[in-house]
């Protein structure tokens, strides 16, 4: 639904990107794997979508993105013991 989240997708993959113009579109996902599963209908075939315009990727960020990838694969592999963690006082608070 983020305009800014599109674009950061573009221009990391260099690819332009539609808006699915559904307004839920996880449930309404859900709901056709749902009705596909119990032979309602042909999920790959009764798909009925519009898109939105394009958002196309920027050349230059792209570049951006690439030159920070190996730094940020480089800090991720730094903090991987410390996202562990993080993620298991997120699952202490729930149990609470």
């Amino acid at each position: 639904r983020s305009a800014l989240g599109r674009q950061v997708i573009a221009d990391v993959f260099m690819l332009p990107v539609e808006q699915l113009l559904v307004a839920d579109q996880s449930a309404y996902g859900a709901a056709l794997l749902a009705a596909g599963g119990i032979g309602l209908i042909d999920p790959a075939t009764h798909t009925r979508t519009s898109y939105g315009p394009p958002v196309d990727p920027d050349v230059r960020r792209h570049a951006q993105y690439q030159e920070l990838l190996p730094l940020f694969r480089d800090a991720y592999a730094k903090h991987r013991q410390d996202f562990v963690q993080l993620a298991g006082l997120s699952d202490r608070d729930r149990q609470t």
